[in-house]
């Protein structure tokens, strides 16, 4: 038998030597990895409990609690992505099923170590801005100035962890691992829009309010007591003059003393007149239908100038719940007819009561006697900018307060956050984003009994593609003694509909690439017009709902080349009863 030499044996060990090596630096790099992955799992599951306490700590405005709680986060955030960061762990992301949960435990621990960390700077500089002197009046806007930087830092390192969570298939992940990234994402997506909103607003606010000269800002506050795309309609435009910190109310004027614009067109769009008419620019009540808010700004400086020779160069939107978040927790305003007026009875007083019990003149005084008291209480003194964002931060994110600035690095700034508008908001809420509006057909005040909720999903139809439905359930809970409202509260067009009933106009837009398919009312097709609007296509429909009825618009649309492969998200519209989101649709091909 042929005799293997030495040198063939010793190869043969050598080989045998590099399997077993190999094995072993396998099975070291295993226990390595598993070893740190406990370790980074028992800081992770310290963080859920500890973002609910910074959430709650914020809204009750304890900077030291929150303080306190940032740091813990970032401590154990920060242990976690040390410990799954080196190279081993890396090359773990790559294998089939172990990778996806090694790439989330790391993404997660680095985007709650960056937000916690950038949070620091934001605590402090709140904190300087609560120990200011409130000595003299107006903001003090070196403190903003100095919050400016801090706050674009924390939202670019929420809005990349939210990026960062949301792009994370929890499908693929352990049970235990895919509640944890859950649970974390949700308030991290929530707050990473308020961040958005305050950061923008802090990069404005100082020029805003006259700190390189004075500005002039005209002030629309709608009424949702007859729901408009924005929220409500045009009816109060107050004049302020802002400058170096201080402002004052310069000027008043009520609807009522605009006339109607003889030719609308030259200042709206097609795809407007198409969708919501020329009435949308007709008459000032209207100019908040459009989902575009500089062109509602264009709309409101045009009729501002038949009253006034003052051009303002910013335009602000708000209704009386941003003025009742404002009064707040604060002592009981006196109007003057010796009543008073609180956050919690602000709505009642303001948005129904009137329409029952006062004449239009009777109304228009009363809404100026508000107004001025309202004002007067917020702009005396030294404002509060901590509590004013606490305030502001619910009726910010549900789209009660929209700016717009005649000035372009300003309004680059604006038109890109969720206080741009709807269509600023529909932009910001990503690909998949669907806008939902409202606008009231009855010309009554009867928007305050109007329940709503949206819901929304996507089905894969084989060969003709994606299909897009949005479902918006409206309900009226007015009762029948609505039919005996007076005029001004049901509206004047009753031989059209009915006194009591709400007839309202819905507006869905959905993601760009998708292709209008009509709309079914409880399943019947009924009659809508659609348009391209800024590249989204929407549709229009009207439900008209008897006291105590009910009823479900279906709008469908259908993904064409473009379109994104993204879930729907929907933006709700800003009304007196706030709208809900209801469960994802499951939507049948048709």
């Amino acid at each position: 038998m042929p005799q293997r030499d030495g040198g063939s044996r010793r190869r043969h060990r050598w080989l045998w030597w590099i399997a077993a090596g190999a094995v072993a630096l396998v099975a070291a790099a295993g226990i390595w990895v598993g070893v740190r992955g406990i370790l980074a799992k028992n800081q992770l599951e310290a963080l859920p409990p500890l973002a609910t306490q910074a959430q709650q700590a914020a809204a009750a405005g304890d900077l030291v609690a929150l303080r306190e709680v940032t740091g813990r986060i970032a401590a154990h955030a920060g242990e976690a992505a040390s410990l799954t960061s080196d190279p081993i762990w890396r090359a773990t992301e790559v294998l089939p099923w172990v990778g996806p949960n090694t790439a989330a435990v790391r993404l997660t621990s680095q985007s709650l170590r960056d937000v916690a960390t950038s949070a620091g700077p934001v605590i402090d500089a709140l904190d300087a801005t609560g120990e200011a002197s409130t000595d003299a009046e107006g903001w003090d806007l070196g403190l903003i100035q100095n919050a400016a930087s801090p706050l674009a830092d924390f939202a670019g390192a929420l809005g990349a962890a939210s990026t960062e969570l949301s792009g994370i298939d929890p499908s693929v992940l352990l049970a235990p691992l895919r509640d944890g990234v859950t649970r974390l994402s949700a308030p991290i997506t929530e707050a990473a829009g308020a961040a958005a909103s305050a950061s923008s607003a802090a990069s404005v606010l100082p020029g805003m309010l006259g700190a390189d000269g004075p500005r002039s800002i005209l002030l629309m506050v709608q009424n949702p007591a007859e729901v408009r795309t924005a929220g409500g309609l045009a009816g109060s435009f107050v004049l302020l003059s802002a400058d170096n910190g201080r402002v004052r109310i310069a000027g008043q004027a009520d609807s009522s003393q605009f006339p109607p614009l003889p030719d609308p067109a030259p200042l709206m769009t097609p795809s407007s007149i198409e969708l919501y008419g020329e009435n949308a620019g007709t008459y000032v009540q209207n100019i908040t239908m459009t989902p575009d808010f500089a062109a509602t700004a264009q709309l409101a400086l045009q009729w501002w100038a038949s009253v006034s020779a003052e051009r303002p160069d910013l335009v602000v939107s708000i209704d009386p719940t941003v003025l009742g978040a404002l009064i707040g927790p604060s002592a009981p305003i006196t109007l003057s007819d010796g009543s008073t007026l609180t956050s919690d009875n602000l709505v009642d007083r303001v948005l129904v009561n009137p329409y029952l019990t006062m004449t239009a003149e009777e109304q228009t005084a009363f809404q100026r006697s508000v107004t001025e008291a309202v004002f007067d209480r917020v702009l005396t003194g030294r404002p509060d900018p901590v509590g004013w964002a606490r305030a502001l931060a619910d009726p910010i994110g549900a789209g009660r307060v929209s700016l717009w600035s005649a000035r372009e690095d300003e309004e680059n700034l604006l038109a890109a956050s969720p206080l741009g508008g709807l269509r600023a908001r529909q932009l910001a809420a990503g690909p998949g984003a669907v806008s939902v509006a409202l606008n009231d057909a009855t010309t009554g005040k009867l928007d305050s009994f109007l329940e709503t909720s949206v819901s929304a999903g996507i089905a894969a139809c084989g060969s003709t593609g994606r299909e897009l439905v949005v479902e918006v359930s409206l309900t009226s809970t007015a009762t029948d003694a609505a039919r005996a409202y007076p005029p001004l509260m049901t509206g004047s067009l009753g031989e059209v509909i009915p006194p009591g009933d709400i007839a309202t106009n819905v507006a869905v837009a959905a993601p760009p690439g998708y292709l209008s398919q009509g709309v079914f009312l409880d399943g019947t097709p009924m009659t809508s017009r659609s348009a391209d609007d800024d590249g989204r296509a929407t549709t229009v429909a009207r439900l008209q709902l008897p006291p105590g009825a009910g009823g479900t618009l279906a709008f469908h649309f259908l993904a064409a080349s473009g379109a994104a492969e993204a879930e729907p998200v929907v933006v709700l519209p800003p009304l007196l009863r706030p709208a809900s989101l209801g469960s994802p649709v499951t939507p049948t091909c048709s």
